[in-house]
């Protein structure tokens, strides 16, 4: 190409692939062209979910998707699971004891929101590719799977455990608590019986 069209991202140096010769056309995307520079560039699309994919190669000669909307470009990533892909999109979560951590899901560098320190389940803000809803998924790094997060159970859920993680506490208190008085009241009798003893030998002398 005597004049490529080079595209710098995070220092980064792409050129904008202007041939879809040998290119895999991504699952639920039409292929089509679309006018960069005045040259019409391959490109896929996908009118449910609105987005537009064109192809950079970087200096490695490494073909990757990029979404492309008016100058810009993201690069692309599809999480999938069974009848399910999800595009992460980066969204601050307000949640409490959740923490945005950098995570490789599918060969992928993937920002999600780690629950405390647990190292399983991680929460994505993401597009369900094939409807053009945007939701958020709890993603099961064991089992490799996704699924709508629904907010409201899992606080319930936590206030369940809160709840029953108080109750247990309350009981160990109230446990120590006995023990504490049958083992002050133990002393106290042992006393008695002490003096009682010293009184008898006492009257017998």
């Amino acid at each position: 190409d005597i004049n490529p069209i080079i595209i710098t991202l995070d220092n980064v140096k792409y050129t904008l692939l202007k041939t879809s010769r040998n290119l895999e056309i991504p699952a639920l995307y039409t292929e089509a062209t679309i006018k960069i520079n005045d040259l019409d560039i391959p490109c896929f699309k996908n009118d449910v979910n609105g987005l537009t994919l064109v192809a950079l190669k970087d200096e490695n000669g490494q073909v990757s998707y990029f979404i492309y909307n008016e100058g810009t470009y993201t690069k692309y990533y599809e999480l999938s699971s069974v009848n399910l892909l999800i595009y992460p999109i980066k969204e601050e979560i307000k949640l409490n004891n959740w923490h945005l951590i950098t995570k490789e899901i599918e060969g992928d560098e993937i920002e999600v929101y780690q629950y405390l320190n647990q190292e399983r389940y991680y929460l994505i803000y993401g597009m369900n590719l094939g409807t053009g809803a945007k939701d958020y998924y709890l993603y099961d790094s064991k089992e490799g799977t996704y699924q709508v997060f629904n907010e409201e159970l899992f606080n319930s859920l936590i206030d369940d455990a809160n709840f029953y993680l108080y109750m247990l506490l309350g009981s160990a208190g109230v446990i120590l608590l006995c023990l504490i008085i049958i083992i002050a009241l133990c002393k106290k009798k042992k006393g008695h019986g002490s003096k009682e003893d010293v009184n008898d030998i006492e009257k017998s002398l």
